[in-house]
């Protein structure tokens, strides 16, 4: 069994420079037409506007890079967790790992194992969340 979770996104990554385009461009070009005007203080605040838009363009670009990942081989459960470059994995012995599923507003699945406890599929609809956890558990026992 192998499923990996991603983020959902509602709008494509060319979609999205398109817009950062527009609005940026949009800020440096008032900038320039104040500036031409003699209000020398506008175009500064544009620039900086504009970096800010796209710092925080980019954080958001990285976040939609974030995946879960669950592998179920003969062996072991494996979980990797990535986020923002940085990725985590969490090996559990199959036949000493036990699965369940939280009772929250937003479920997630976990996984335990001598103490340690993983949390997956926090990019799941609460709708998908049990019948991952079922197919989850019926692969394991």
């Amino acid at each position: 069994m192998h499923l990996q979770i991603r983020p959902k996104c509602s709008i494509s990554p060319k979609a999205l420079m398109t817009i950062f385009g527009v609005l940026a461009g949009l800020s440096v070009t008032i900038g320039l037409v104040f500036w031409a005007m003699g209000a020398f203080l506008v175009l500064p605040f544009a620039l900086m506007e504009t970096l800010l838009l796209a710092v925080t363009f980019l954080y958001h670009a990285r976040s939609l890079a974030n995946y879960d990942e669950l592998v179920l081989n003969d062996y072991f459960l494996i979980i990797r967790k990535e986020r923002f470059g940085k990725t985590i994995e969490h090996r559990f012995n199959r036949s000493f790992c036990r699965v369940s599923m939280s009772r929250d507003r937003c479920p997630v699945i976990r996984i335990e194992e001598s103490g340690r406890c993983v949390e997956f599929g926090q990019w799941v609809r609460s709708t998908e969340v049990g019948t991952i956890f079922s197919q989850l558990k019926t692969h394991i026992d």
